[in-house]
């Protein structure tokens, strides 16, 4: 889809709504293509698992110290993958 700057003014949100959808939207200045509208990839939240954290950290634990915080990091990264 293209849409003039002149229209882009006028229609900014259903041109966005569009991209969101998936639409490419190619925004042109004096009939030349100047910009382009994509959909961006959403931003992944992760959160943090604190009782898996406990989990491994008993798992893993020997005596006072307990385990090697790089232990820890590495088994809750395979998990993820």
């Amino acid at each position: 889809m293209t849409a003039s700057i002149r229209e882009l003014k006028a229609k900014a949100s259903e041109l966005i709504a569009s991209a969101k959808r998936g639409e490419e939207v190619i925004i042109t200045s004096n009939g030349q293509p100047c910009a382009k509208l994509v959909p961006i990839e959403p931003i992944r939240k992760t959160t943090f698992d604190w009782e898996k954290m406990r989990r491994l950290a008993k798992k893993g634990a020997t005596g006072k110290r307990g385990v090697d915080s790089t232990k820890i990091i590495s088994d809750l990264r395979e998990d993820r993958i």
